[in-house]
């Protein structure tokens, strides 16, 4: 954390996903459908097939009440498709306790790494608090925390419309 944080911000890179989950071999589906949805663990288990519809997940409990809907990407889809339903909250627990070792990750990570998949990928912060349904935008930043490299590139990418950086293009070698 920097100097003055108070929250922690723990996101996972796809192998750091995929490697956690191959270590989870009755949930491993759970975990990735976490990872790219930003599923709680209640919702994500209490899924039924009347919540699937037309690559969506649509939610009507929610922790706060508020009924929502989450597209599905490709890994996403994939993951629910092979969804083993028979996992109970004691199995989850128990293989994702296993598969995290000794590594400093919660399941609720999973929902941060979604997060932050998102963000990377261009998504608005909007978009972001409505998918992982946010009550409002500051919850979402906190989610949405991006890592000193982004910021960096962030900042460059301003450079490049600049009339500076333009008249500099436009000028001759000497």
């Amino acid at each position: 954390m920097l100097s003055g944080e108070k929250t922690r911000h723990v996101y996972l890179s796809i192998p750091q996903v995929i490697k956690l989950a191959k270590a989870a071999p009755k949930s491993k589906w759970h975990i990735i459908l976490a990872a790219f949805t930003g599923l709680r663990e209640g919702e994500l288990l209490s899924l039924k097939q009347e919540n699937m519809v037309s690559g969506l997940i649509i939610l009507n409990q929610t922790k706060n009440g508020k009924p929502r809907v989450i597209p599905l990407n490709k890994p996403a889809q994939c993951a629910l498709n092979r969804l083993d339903w028979s996992v109970t909250y004691p199995m989850l627990r128990k293989e994702f306790e296993k598969a995290r070792g000794d590594a400093d990750i919660r399941f609720h990570d999973l929902r941060h790494t979604a997060a932050s998949f998102m963000v990377k990928g261009g998504a608005s912060l909007v978009a972001v608090r409505d998918i992982l349904g946010h009550s409002n935008l500051g919850v979402t930043g906190r989610y949405s925390h991006l890592a000193i490299d982004d910021l960096k590139i962030a900042v460059d990418k301003m450079m490049g419309g600049t009339k500076m950086v333009q008249a500099n293009k436009a000028r001759k070698p000497v």
